[in-house]
């Protein structure tokens, strides 16, 4: 089980300058499913980067909020990043 992702947590990624560094915040879409009042993050949102924007492309197999799988700890971007914070309280699989 990940911590899942809210919006305005960060992650980590070499970015397109190919240099590793953590950035954020992740830009949640979707406003229907919120924990302590902040939106969920699901795949196809949107990451601010140094350089660019960055979009979150893997997420729970199980958990969807209207059909988009949901985003944790660990869960892939675009440009070879990956969410490195979560709401420790919620877990999915």
């Amino acid at each position: 089980m990940k911590s899942i992702a809210l919006n305005g947590h960060t992650h980590t990624c070499k970015g397109t300058k190919n240099s590793i560094h953590k950035n954020g915040p992740i830009q949640a879409a979707q406003t229907l499913v919120k924990v302590n009042g902040m939106p969920v993050a699901v795949v196809g949102d949107k990451i601010t980067c140094d350089d660019t924007i960055d979009t979150i492309v893997t997420g729970s197999a199980i958990v969807k909020i209207n059909g988009k799988p949901v985003a944790r700890i660990g869960d892939k971007t675009a440009i070879g990043g990956f969410i490195d914070k979560g709401e420790s309280l919620v877990k999915v699989e």
